[in-house]
C-alpha cells in the first residue's frame, strides 16, 4: 500500500466514528456562480478553477499527489470530515433538488480529489447498501458520451487527419474489427477522459456494475469507448468486457489492456481467466473473431501479455477459430533462432498443449503444417534471399505436427527426401549463386523441425529448439559441401 493509501485508510477509519462532516466550502460558492457547471467539467480550463477552488479548503490533498512531508494527525482528520461529508452527499443527491447539478458537479470534483491512486471507490467498499439515484445520474453522463472530430480552431484539418477519420468511421460502420484496430491507431494517444467521466465509470464499476454495463450499451463508436476503457484499472476493465454484450466495449476493454498507455506485459492469473473469458466469448462470432486476430495476432511478439489467455481460448475454441489464429500470423523467415516472436508463439501453444485434447491439438498441429508447407520460407517472393539456417513463429507448431501427428517413419522420410533435394540442387538451373544459397538454405530451414522432432523422441528437450542447427550431413567429413552452401 502506498502512503496515501495509508492515509485513506485511517481518514475513512475515522470517518466511521462520529465524525463531523467537512463541506468543500469555497468549491460550492464557487460552483453556486455557475450557469453550467456540468459543462465546466468538460472543459480542461474551467475544470482548473474548479479544482483550484477545491484545493483553498483541502490543500493537502494537492500536497497528497506528490512526495513530500508525512501527513499529520490534523490532515487525517480533515479528510475524514471530507469523506463524512462525500458519503453524505452521495447517499442523499437526488436529480429534483439539483436541477442545474451544481451538487452533483462538486461532489465529483471531491472524488476526483480524493481518487488519487484509484483510491477512493474500493475505500468506500460497504458504504451504500442500495442503489442510489446518482448513480442513474452517472449512468446518464455514459450514455450521453459522444465523441465529435473538429477541426482545431479556424485551421482546415490535415489531409492525413481527414482521411484517417474517415475510414475509422468506414471501418466501424462495416463493422471490420481489423481496420477498426489498424484505423484507431493514429488516434490512441490524442484521447483523455476527462474527471466527469472518470469518476462516473469507477463509481459505477466498484458499487453498481449492472448500471455500468447498460449504460455503455449504448456506445457505438470505438473513441467512446477505448475512452471509457482507459478510465479502470486493468482488472475491473477486463470484468467489464466480459460482462459486456457492446463489441465496442469488449474489443476496447482488451485493446487498452493490450495496446494502451499503459500496456501490460504480464497479467494476474483472475486477469488472465477474464481475458480468456472475452477471448471465447468473441471466439463464437467468426467475423469479429477473423478481425481480432488481425489485430493482436499478426505480430504475437507485441501482446505477450495476451499469449497464455490466447492459449486456454483456443483449447475451449472451434475450429475455425483456430484456422483463423493460425492464419492470421504474419509468415516471415527468422535469422536467429531465439527469435522473441517464436517464444511469443511458443508461450502460447505451450499453454494449449497443455489445456487441450489430442484431437483439437492434432487440428492446430495440422492447420499449421499445412500452411507452413505452402508458405516454404517464403519460397513465392523472388526478392527473399536466404543465407543461412532460417526459422519461422510457426516452429512451435510444426514441431507438435512432427512429434504428433507422425511417427519415425514419416519423419525419416521427409527427412531423407530434403537429403536427396540438397544432393540434387546442382541438377536445377538457378539465376544466381544468390538463388542457389537460397535454395539451399530453404531446404535446410524445412528440415529443422523435423529434425527437432526426432531428437525429442530419443533424448526429450524443449519443443521450441534455440541456439541448436540440424544438418543433414557430417559437416567434419563433408567439408565441401558446407563450404559451397555457406550453411556452417
Amino acid at each position: 500500500m502506498s502512503a496515501y493509501g495509508d492515509f485513506l485508510q485511517a481518514a475513512e477509519k475515522l470517518s466511521q466514528s462520529n465524525c463531523e462532516a467537512v463541506a468543500p466550502s469555497c468549491l460550492l460558492d464557487f460552483v453556486a456562480q455557475s450557469s453550467h457547471p456540468i459543462n465546466d467539467l468538460c472543459d480542461g480550463d474551467r475544470a482548473n478553477l474548479l479544482f483550484g477552488a477545491f484545493y483553498r479548503d483541502f490543500a493537502i490533498l494537492q500536497r497528497a499527489r506528490a512526495p513530500g512531508p508525512p501527513f499529520e494527525p490534523d490532515d487525517i482528520s480533515r479528510c475524514a470530515g471530507l469523506l463524512c461529508w462525500l458519503k453524505n452527499q452521495l447517499a442523499g443527491w437526488q436529480v429534483q433538488t439539483d436541477p442545474q447539478r451544481r451538487l452533483f458537479t462538486a461532489i465529483v470534483v471531491s472524488a476526483q480529489a480524493l481518487d488519487i491512486e484509484h483510491e477512493l471507490w474500493p475505500r468506500l467498499a460497504g458504504s451504500f447498501g442500495r442503489k442510489l439515484e446518482i448513480a442513474e445520474e452517472f449512468g446518464r453522463v455514459i450514455s450521453s458520451l459522444a465523441i465529435e472530430f473538429t477541426t482545431r480552431g479556424s485551421m482546415p484539418a490535415p489531409l492525413w487527419e481527414q482521411e484517417a477519420v474517415e475510414k475509422l468511421k468506414e471501418a466501424e460502420a462495416a463493422a471490420d474489427w481489423g481496420a477498426i484496430g489498424d484505423c484507431w491507431q493514429p488516434f490512441a494517444s490524442q484521447f483523455f477522459p476527462n474527471v466527469l467521466l472518470t469518476q462516473s465509470v469507477r463509481s459505477l464499476s466498484h458499487f453498481w456494475r449492472d448500471c455500468l454495463v447498460s449504460a455503455t450499451d449504448t456506445i457505438h463508436h470505438i473513441a467512446s469507448a477505448m475512452l471509457l476503457a482507459q478510465v479502470l484499472p486493468t482488472d475491473q476493465r477486463l470484468v467489464l468486457g466480459f460482462a459486456s454484450n457492446n463489441p465496442f466495449i469488449e474489443f476496447a476493454t482488451v485493446y487498452v489492456t493490450l495496446c494502451g498507455r499503459s500496456a501490460m506485459r504480464t497479467l494476474s492469473s483472475s486477469d488472465a481467466s477474464a481475458l480468456t473469458a472475452i477471448l471465447l466469448k468473441v471466439s463464437n462470432d467468426c467475423a469479429r473473431w477473423k478481425g481480432w486476430m488481425k489485430v493482436f495476432n499478426a505480430y504475437p511478439l507485441r501482446f505477450p501479455a495476451l499469449q497464455a489467455s490466447l492459449g486456454n481460448c483456443l483449447a475451449a475454441a472451434s475450429s475455425d477459430a483456430i484456422y483463423a489464429y493460425v492464419h492470421a500470423i504474419v509468415l516471415f523467415p527468422g535469422h536467429s533462432s531465439d527469435d522473441a516472436g517464436r517464444r511469443s508463439v511458443a508461450e502460447c501453444l505451450r499453454v494449449f498443449r497443455t489445456a487441450a485434447s489430442a484431437q483439437r491439438r492434432t487440428e492446430l498441429w495440422t492447420i499449421a503444417h499445412e500452411r507452413w508447407k505452402g508458405w516454404r520460407f517464403d519460397d513465392g517472393n523472388s526478392n527473399s534471399h536466404l543465407f543461412d539456417v532460417n526459422y519461422s513463429v510457426l516452429d512451435y507448431a510444426i514441431i507438435g505436427y512432427a512429434n504428433e501427428c507422425m511417427d519415425q517413419a514419416e519423419r525419416d522420410s521427409i527427412m531423407n527426401k530434403i537429403r536427396w533435394e540438397l544432393g540434387h540442387l546442382d541438377d536445377k538451373w538457378h539465376g544466381s549463386i544468390t538463388d542457389v544459397i537460397t535454395a539451399w538454405n530453404r531446404l535446410l530451414s524445412t528440415f529443422q523441425p523435423y529434425a527437432r522432432a526426432t531428437t525429442i523422441q530419443s533424448t526429450g528437450g524443449d519443443w521450441l529448439n534455440e541456439g541448436q542447427k540440424y544438418l543433414p550431413y557430417d559437416p567434419a567429413k563433408d567439408r565441401y559441401v558446407a563450404m559451397r552452401y555457406r550453411s556452417f
